[in-house]
């Protein structure tokens, strides 16, 4: 099997491994307004190991999914911005943006640090953490920006992003790190 075609199957099977993650709910799990997704570390993988253009597909992937999920159930900090038509454009946004810069973070990192000699196990954590962490900021700051756009006023709701971002974005973060270093370093030399 040539590269091209090698690489166009490993990133189907890695969609298609999200598609199942999110089937099963095992993907995103909810506890009340936060939610704890493991596609970051999904797409972390996949910009580590098969590039940047695979990981900017499985980004895309990711919103797409973050997307059905916000018109089938949104989350109850996502609902009141689908509450109005000018709600739903910005969730789209919402929805891709820090998808798409997971893997640019992710894919960066890790090559930066794997460049300048870092040990891979090390250069690998880094960038999955890297992945995560921008997909929290991006998501938890776009979501701000989007209350001040279209909804007049919510209590709280910096108290309430901040306490999502230190329960739930960190241990994503942490997650990703520890579970992507193993599975990268093993399927590289695996694919060697």
């Amino acid at each position: 099997m040539n590269k091209k075609t090698h690489q166009l199957v490993l990133t189907a099977l890695m969609i298609a491994l999200m598609i199942v993650l999110q089937m099963t709910g095992i993907g995103l799990i909810r506890l009340g307004v936060i939610n704890i997704t493991f596609y970051c570390t999904v797409i972390a993988i996949g910009a580590m190991m098969l590039g940047l253009k695979s990981g900017l597909i499985l980004g895309f992937a990711f919103g797409t999914i973050s997307l059905i999920s916000a018109v089938q159930a949104p989350s109850g900090l996502v609902a009141p911005l689908t509450s109005t038509p000018a709600g739903w454009p910005l969730v789209a946004v919402m929805c891709y943006v820090p998808r798409l810069l997971v893997p640019v973070m992710a894919y960066g990192v890790y090559a930066i640090l794997n460049k300048g000699g870092v040990n891979p196990h090390i250069s690998v954590s880094a960038g999955a953490a890297a992945g995560s962490l921008t997909n929290t900021i991006l998501y938890l700051g776009l979501l701000l920006l989007n209350y001040s756009i279209t909804v007049a006023d919510y209590p709280g709701l910096l108290a309430t992003v901040g306490t999502i971002a230190l329960t739930g974005g960190i241990p994503e973060a942490i997650v990703a790190a520890l579970v992507a270093s193993p599975v990268v370093i093993a399927l590289k030399k695996i694919y060697k």
